[in-house]
């Protein structure tokens, strides 16, 4: 597929099958919430112009173009090259028929490749699994997570035209292989190979589980199974549209979404909203800075360096307060085994505090309890921040009248008839001497 024939994609019918976005037509053109934010009201324009070519202008961010620039900006790619290779994998690599316009194709799909996938699938079950093995651990997945797909056999290593690719085999819950998810290992192509449907390890968890997780990807998906040491049960959607049926999430009342922070994943969360039923709550997973859970997974706290004895003492404080501490855990990035290891040497080491202490009257200004401790020790932390905002003012202040006085000691020496600059040579003379 050149350029020209990418150009001549159907824009709108590409869009809605990889990007999950939904379109309204108005006469010529068709409009959508755009992609690049998290607005509501159509401001995403598409038309097909008379040589054929189709083009985008987002009103709400200002960008537009082809559907390689749209490729471009919303995968962040570094150049056009990049964004065409990817349309080639999403179009060529036995997924979902694209329809093209002009004379290429005059307006009929094209007809999807035909393969086997389980004969595909029969085939990369023979194959070295140790590349995908190392990528899902580089990526910060449990070795046991790990060993548990490899033993199922969901866990798959697929060389396709010299490049290898982490495939996840995807079944039914009657066991029934649905489709086949790959993850380029060393880059960023990604591709489905047959029917592409919801991924989860929980079948009989979910539907008796009060709170679930929804998220895009299934690396996504085993992050939190990581994070969340397998304490609550999910599904990966494998995009960012709904695809599963209410009756698998009938009776949980919360629903954590982990979607991406990006304008799929808001998309995706609205349309959960109107998914769900008025009784279930949706919980969104604050990633911070990271831009979803597998990048929070190798971001999070704790994971390249050691906790402080402030993050400690501050993940105890929480913890007393803490209705949910699978939360707590996933907020500090440690599990919740450590999470309670950590409360109980913070309580030892209260307990040792008090047991070392003399019988008697209390020292003056000592804590009456544990909470006038954390009370006096925050009073401290506050204090010892506005002395040091003080100190950082009186010393702006001190370089600012050095200046003042140098430059009325210049001022001075000008009304004097003084030579300025022969006195400062003086000067300096005077300090080499010294």
């Amino acid at each position: 597929m050149n350029i020209e024939e990418i150009k001549r994609i159907d824009m709108v019918d590409f869009l809605q099958r990889y990007y999950g976005m939904k379109f309204q037509n108005r006469g010529n053109e068709w409009v959508s919430p755009s992609p690049f934010s998290f607005e509501k009201n159509p401001s995403f324009f598409v038309r097909k112009h008379s040589d054929g070519h189709w083009l985008f202008k987002d009103f709400s961010g200002g960008g537009g173009g082809s559907l390689i620039d749209f490729v471009l900006l919303k995968e962040n790619f570094a150049r056009p090259s990049e964004a065409s290779n990817h349309i080639r994998g999403l179009c060529c690599n036995g997924r979902m028929p694209i329809s093209l316009s002009g004379n290429f194709i005059a307006g009929k799909e094209e007809k999807k490749s035909k393969y086997d996938i389980q004969a595909i699938y029969s085939k990369l079950t023979g194959n070295d699994m140790k590349p995908c093995r190392e990528y899902l651990l580089r990526r910060g997945i449990d070795q046991r997570i790990i060993e548990d797909l490899t033993d199922r056999k969901i866990l798959l290593h697929n060389c396709y035209k010299g490049v290898s690719y982490c495939t996840f085999a995807v079944f039914t819950k009657e066991g029934e292989l649905k489709c086949l998810d790959n993850h380029e290992i060393e880059g960023n192509d990604k591709f489905v190979l047959g029917n592409k449907t919801f991924f989860t390890l929980d079948w009989e968890f979910l539907p008796l589980s009060n709170r679930i997780f929804v998220c895009e990807a299934i690396i996504d998906y085993l992050s939190l199974k990581t994070l969340y040491q397998g304490d609550m049960a999910g599904v990966a959607l494998l995009g960012n549209q709904i695809n599963f049926p209410k009756s698998l999430i009938q009776n949980a009342r919360e629903i954590v979404s982990a979607m991406d922070l990006d304008g799929g994943g808001a998309e995706g969360l609205l349309e959960m909203e109107e998914f769900l039923e008025k009784d279930q709550k949706i919980i969104t997973v604050d990633f911070g800075e990271s831009k979803d859970a597998n990048d929070y997974l190798l971001d999070k706290p704790g994971k390249k360096q050691k906790l402080t004895a402030q993050d400690k003492l501050q993940i105890y404080k929480e913890f007393s307060h803490a209705d949910n501490k699978s939360d707590l855990a996933l907020k500090w990035g440690v599990n919740r085994t450590y999470l309670y290891e950590i409360a109980k040497e913070c309580e030892e080491f209260i307990i040792d505090g008090f047991s070392e202490r003399r019988q008697g009257r209390r020292a003056a200004g000592s804590p009456l309890n544990l909470e006038d401790a954390f009370k006096k020790v925050a009073a401290l932390e506050e204090e010892k921040r506005r002395e040091a905002t003080e100190k950082e003012r009186f010393y702006a202040r001190s370089e600012f009248l050095k200046v003042r006085l140098k430059w009325a000691e210049e001022e001075l020496s000008e009304i004097r008839g003084e030579d300025v600059k022969r006195k400062k040579q003086i000067k300096k003379k005077r300090k080499r001497s010294s």
